[in-house]
């Protein structure tokens, strides 16, 4: 009877065994499944890493040889500054070569006058003519050396003043008013988009963009990385427009630059003999404080009262985290609207 009952316990415990072995395998599924996903989404964000690496790498490189450039523009100039000086004092010389044989020939063409042996002075005369052009021809020569050189000074400024005004908008984002581009792929619910344009078709990072739909501008954008044929923008948060969404083929334009705000006047110095501006009246609105003593230097420093720029978004869990595509935490995801409005073709 003993071991009957035993034998029952055993089969309950191997029961038991199986059932947890059971549980255990598909955890471990699980288990496994989450990391093969874990795995791609880490190879994805080292892909993205490495992307963005690149470009800032050639960015760097495209910064260089502008800098190059400019150092060798600048060496030119002075060249060419130099080499005006010297021909302008070599024309002074020649001109004034000229000036002394026209002296010189007045006073042989006078001695012809008063003298008798008039052979000899019509040689010297002639001799004297001969060197007169001569000295003529090598001021013509070195006033067409002088102009060309003023020329190309010229040039080699003007190229100066559009390779600094380039470097001044690569720093400040600024892009040309006239740009026009294409959304290749739009990644809305990732919150960016790929341009057909890069490098060679003027765009510039930081550059704020719009997303035009017939007459309406549905969404800004601002660029994010560059390479030479595409470049990547991300979705302003807030500025796309309520049941839209960005396409492929939507045309993508320079978004209209905002005027500096007038400059405030300086607050006064106190007036002589000691006297106090008078108190703020009951009841009235307390003056406005002064601008920090930042803005009053900083040429790019938002006026008084503009409200400030919004905050980012929350960041996204621990996963997202490491995703620079990932949506903020708490946000939905983007889904079309079930009737999309009418739009302009």
């Amino acid at each position: 009877m003993v071991w009957k009952f035993l034998s029952g316990i055993s089969a309950a415990c191997l029961g038991v065994a199986l059932y947890f072995a059971y549980i255990s395998k598909n955890d471990v599924h699980e288990e496994r499944a989450a990391e093969q996903r874990a795995k791609a989404n880490f190879a994805t964000v080292q892909n993205y890493k490495k992307k963005a690496d690149e470009a800032l790498a050639q960015k760097g490189t495209q910064l260089k040889g502008l800098e190059a450039d400019r150092d060798k523009l600048k060496t030119d100039v002075v060249t060419a500054e130099a080499d005006s000086k010297k021909k302008e004092a070599d024309l002074a010389q020649a001109k004034k070569s000229l000036t002394e044989t026209v002296e010189q020939l007045t006073a042989v063409q006078k001695k012809i006058e008063e003298a008798g042996d008039v052979t000899k002075l019509v040689a010297q005369v002639q001799a004297l003519q001969t060197e007169k052009k001569s000295a003529e021809a090598i001021v013509a020569a070195e006033a067409a050396k002088v102009t060309g050189i003023q020329e190309k000074l010229a040039g080699i400024q003007q190229q100066t003043e559009r390779l600094r005004t380039v470097e001044a908008n690569s720093r400040k984002g600024v892009i040309e008013p006239t740009f026009t581009a294409r959304v290749a792929q739009a990644f809305t619910d990732w919150g960016f988009a790929v341009l057909n344009k890069g490098n060679n078709g003027g765009v510039i990072a930081n550059a704020e963009l719009e997303v035009q739909r017939g007459k309406n501008i549905i969404a800004r954008l601002k660029v994010r990385n560059v390479e030479q044929a595409i470049a990547v923008a991300d979705i302003v948060p807030g500025s796309l427009a309520q049941g839209y969404v960005v396409r492929s083929g939507d045309l993508v334009k320079a978004a209209p630059v905002k005027a500096e705000p007038p400059r405030t006047p300086a607050a006064t110095a106190p007036a002589a003999g000691g006297a106090t501006p008078p108190a703020t009246a009951p009841g009235a609105a307390p003056a406005p404080a002064a601008a920090p003593a930042m803005g009053a230097s900083d040429p790019f420093a938002p006026a008084p009262g503009t409200p400030a720029a919004p905050a980012p978004a929350a960041a996204a869990p621990a996963m997202g985290a490491s995703d620079p595509f990932a949506p903020a935490a708490g946000t939905p995801p983007a889904t079309p609207p079930a009737t999309p409005p009418a739009e302009a073709p």
